[in-house]
């Protein structure tokens, strides 16, 4: 500070004592050079600074889109295991694989506005893939029935297990102009420990929906699937049973 006081001293006696003395022009012109900016011209300044300010922009405009953007809501399935349960009674074991269309094996919403279109939603999702939570709702419902002795949702078979494949080909809701409902298609196949098929369904469930909002469609969703579950047991039991 007391350098720059000192210059601005000799800047301000520049305009009085110079005119008539070279020797104190000199002296002011090597002052003013030092002290202007070096490595820098007013073009370089100029492109600069319009980097800082375009970048401070695309800044700003980031943290509002993101701010305007709704958040992502999560939906689960409550399946209500009393719904799953047939009766019937084997000591046999039985492993659950579930194969879906790609669409089906990702945590998106999917739902269609007419049987050639399939939509996803951007930001609202299920808690886990379609595939996953139709493998999970067999395996605990089939548990939960008593009719068998072991149930597991592995990717490889134990020995002397029956495999229950799954293929599921809906998972979704379906609006056909002001209505709305939900779908739910998938086919089961069950195959002996020697790898015979001894059982095949399909199930088909269409619920209509109160309106096409996604808690509706999950408790749609979770009564189908219960009942789903419940007609498959009874058939694979009976079909375990007659092969016996």
């Amino acid at each position: 500070m007391r350098r720059l006081f000192i210059v601005d001293g000799f800047m301000k006696s520049r305009h009085s004592r110079e005119g008539g003395n070279p020797g104190a022009r000199n002296f002011f012109k090597r002052m003013d050079s030092r002290l202007r900016p070096s490595g820098m011209t007013a073009l370089k300044r100029t492109f600069y600074n319009g980097v800082i300010i375009a970048f401070a922009a695309i800044l700003a405009m980031i943290l509002l889109i993101s701010c305007s953007m709704p958040g992502t809501k999560i939906y689960s399935l409550a399946v209500p295991e009393e719904k799953t349960i047939s009766g019937g009674q084997t000591d046999a074991s039985v492993n659950v694989t579930v194969h879906s269309p790609r669409y089906l094996g990702q945590s998106y919403i999917a739902y269609r506005t007419s049987p050639y279109q399939i939509d996803l939603s951007r930001y609202s999702r299920w808690d886990m893939p379609p595939v996953d939570l139709v493998r999970d709702a067999f395996r605990d419902g089939l548990s939960a029935s008593g009719s068998f002795r072991e149930v597991k949702a592995s990717v490889f078979t134990p020995g002397g297990y029956y495999n229950l494949d799954i293929y599921l080909k809906r998972f979704e809701r379906l609006d056909e102009g002001e209505t709305s409902s939900c779908q739910l298609l998938f086919e089961v196949k069950l195959r002996s420990p020697e790898g015979n098929e001894v059982y095949k369904k399909t199930i088909s469930k269409t619920v209509r929906l109160e309106d096409k909002g996604f808690p509706s469609l999950a408790k749609a969703l979770s009564s189908a699937l219960a009942e789903g579950i419940g007609q498959s047991q009874s058939g694979i039991v009976s079909a375990i049973s007659g092969a016996k």
